[in-house]
């Protein structure tokens, strides 16, 4: 999906550039960036963000500077720089509209979650996040409405108030539900949302099924310390639906070989292979049965090779 929006992207702004047209220019820059951004290639964002930015200045639109500094400052956030983010959107805030001001108060937030670094200190969080979620409900704006709820779910977990992380989580993974997604666009932090995945999986058990695809489609290895925690708990439910998603992470990583780093021990595995002696498809359950060690959850090759 990403890869087709993309060149759609970049025939929108190849049109624009050879009709000069450069509002669709720069809108085709912005959707590129964020494309990009999903797609996990921080880099390329940023040099589409860039153009947007140069594009805005020499058009004169310069109510929509802050806009891309909030979207360059979600960049940092992604890339781990905090503070570069934070000083960023300070940077920008004076000429921030209302609509710009309550992302960027998602941005901040996420940043106080980052700095807490899951151990309750992220003063303020909440309440950036409410005003948030008042604003982007009044209008409408269903998928940031779902990305703030799994915030404010995790602040509440992470709290131990968990009836009121039960509320926003299940409000969250119900319009997912609802719309059979398991993504939302907006404020996607991968290390965020498996933690929230985790606390979500042991507290909304009747969303579980959205939490699994959600972590095996787009969180992947991101969310196995999480979830690896969860096989402490002292519910059998709990473990067992924390193991069948750690399962399926699993049987998505090993259909080839090339995270096998020993030419040798590859080869063997090639060659069992090819005489039948082993099944490709049974590969994904033989490594995740056969790891180093339970809690790394770490595939060893060479077991598998012998």
């Amino acid at each position: 999906m990403c890869i087709r929006d993309r060149l759609w992207a970049e025939q929108q702004r190849d049109y624009a550039s050879q009709h000069d047209i450069p509002h669709y220019r720069l809108y085709a820059a912005v959707l590129l960036g964020h494309l990009q951004r999903g797609m996990g290639d921080l880099a390329a964002a940023a040099a589409h963000y860039a153009d947007a930015e140069a594009i805005a200045a020499a058009i004169g639109y310069l109510t929509y500077l802050p806009e891309l500094a909030l979207h360059r400052a979600w960049l940092h956030v992604l890339a781990g720089e905090i503070e570069e983010g934070r000083d960023l959107l300070q940077r920008s805030a004076d000429q921030m509209e209302v609509a710009q001001w309550m992302g960027a108060n998602v941005v901040l937030a996420v940043i106080g979650l980052l700095a807490g670094g899951g151990n309750g200190a992220d003063t303020g969080s909440d309440e950036l996040l409410t005003a948030a979620l008042i604003y982007h409900t009044e209008i409408d704006a269903a998928a940031v409405v779902c990305a703030v709820h799994c915030y404010l779910a995790l602040v509440a977990f992470r709290r131990g108030r968990i009836a009121q992380g039960q509320e926003h989580g299940n409000a969250a993974l119900r319009w997912l539900n609802e719309h059979n997604l398991d993504y939302f666009p907006h404020w996607w932090h991968p290390a965020l949302l498996a933690e929230f995945a985790a606390h979500a999986l042991e507290h909304c058990a009747p969303y579980a099924h959205v939490l699994h695809r959600l972590c095996v489609h787009h969180l992947g290895d991101t969310a196995l310390g999480p979830l690896t925690g969860l096989l402490l708990s002292n519910e059998p439910a709990v473990r067992l639906r924390a193991q069948q998603v750690l399962d399926a992470i699993q049987q998505t990583r090993f259909t080839d070989l090339d995270f096998v780093r020993d030419p040798h021990t590859r080869a063997v595995l090639m060659q069992l292979l090819a005489e039948h002696k082993l099944r490709r498809a049974g590969l994904p359950l033989l490594f995740t049965r056969l790891t180093t060690a339970e809690r790394q959850r770490a595939p060893n090759a060479t077991l598998v090779a012998v």
